[in-house]
């Protein structure tokens, strides 16, 4: 919990800054919408509508490209329904709290990482069937998913209200995700500055780690359900922070274009690190636990590099594997430096 405060407070340290900086300007002028930022799809509506005051600037809509055509969305949204844990990490990290909120997967209604923010926004119901009525009882003005897991609803709920949806939540392309989500938002400006406070404490540790020597370590990602073991690619989302990092990466991972690769028990070797993360999704009967515990307890297993040296860590599937999101990004570093920093 206490990074992804850090986040936050970084955030809203600079808010309160920016505020005090401008407070002798004109409050028209600082809320002009408008940054057409690196990777923003964002086509700013006409601006004002018949009777505007003298001296308005700011456009009561704006349009926002993304992967389901053109949406019309409000300039300032103030009810956002989010779909995907990386919608909701994005809303988070600005300062937003959105009204209603897909749930976890596995045996949580929220993901523990996030729990400390959820007072108050309702359960829509599970990330690929959200709960359309909840949804409608809740007047978003706004409504941010994913393509890949909601894309069968997606008339529906633009029925409800405005929704933006990204391509996929699950693959490595998690930053021009967040772009869109805050885009649509109008929080594109915050958003960029939590970003880059990220990119820089990756830098950071990046650096640390470089001179510890620990880059040339080869890092493996696995991850365990009942009956299903599988490492992740470069395209993964622990798979593109870990390769931001400058880690090296087994031959067989080291895979920009590919996401995951499924395998069965005879072909543990193909997990071989130097270092592996490994994660486990549980439904909460303990199955999945049961079966990791099987793999890694095998004589193949135990042949592994990582075993042998004593680098096997297990660590956070909610943050690894599930949220895709900038908070989760943070949590991904922190666990980084504890386990091969000792810090």
């Amino acid at each position: 919990m206490q990074k992804k405060s850090l986040l936050l407070l970084l955030f809203m340290a600079t808010m309160l800054f920016t505020v005090a900086c401008s407070s002798d300007s004109s409050g028209d002028a600082s809320n002009t919408t408008g940054s057409n930022s690196e990777g923003s799809n964002e086509v700013e509506a006409a601006e004002g509508e018949e009777g505007t005051e003298e001296g308005e600037t700011e456009a009561s809509e704006r349009v926002i490209q993304h992967a389901m055509g053109e949406t019309i969305v409000p300039a300032n949204p103030q009810r956002i329904v989010v779909l995907t844990g990386d919608a909701l990490e994005a809303v988070l990290s600005v300062g937003l709290t959105p009204v209603g909120s897909t749930q976890a997967m596995g045996d949580r209604i929220w993901y523990e990482h996030l729990e400390d923010y959820m007072d108050g926004v309702t359960n829509v119901g599970a990330m690929s069937t959200p709960d359309l009525e909840a949804i409608q009882l809740l007047e978003p003005d706004l409504i941010l998913g994913a393509k890949s897991r909601q894309e069968e609803s997606y008339d529906l709920l633009s029925e409800i209200a405005p929704t933006v949806f990204t391509e996929s939540h699950t693959l490595g392309q998690w930053k021009a995700d967040f772009r869109l989500y805050l885009d649509a938002a109008n929080k594109l400006d915050e958003g960029e500055e939590v970003l880059a406070a990220w990119e820089g404490r990756a830098a950071e540790l990046s650096q640390r780690l470089d001179d510890a020597g620990k880059l040339d370590l080869e890092v493996g990602i696995l991850r365990f359900t009942a009956g299903q073991g599988r490492f992740f690619y470069n395209m993964s989302y622990s798979g593109s922070i870990v390769k931001e990092l400058g880690f090296a990466r087994p031959a067989n991972h080291d895979v920009d274009d590919q996401w995951v690769e499924n395998i069965t028990q005879e072909r543990i070797p193909e997990f071989d690190a130097d270092v592996l993360f490994y994660f486990v999704l549980d439904s909460g009967d303990g199955q999945a636990v049961q079966f990791a515990d099987e793999w890694i307890e095998t004589q193949l297993f135990q042949e592994l590099r990582a075993a042998k040296e004593d680098r096997l860590y297990e660590v956070n599937d909610g943050y690894w594997n599930m949220t895709y999101g900038i908070l989760s990004a943070d949590y991904v570093l922190e666990d980084i430096e504890r386990h091969l920093l000792g810090e």
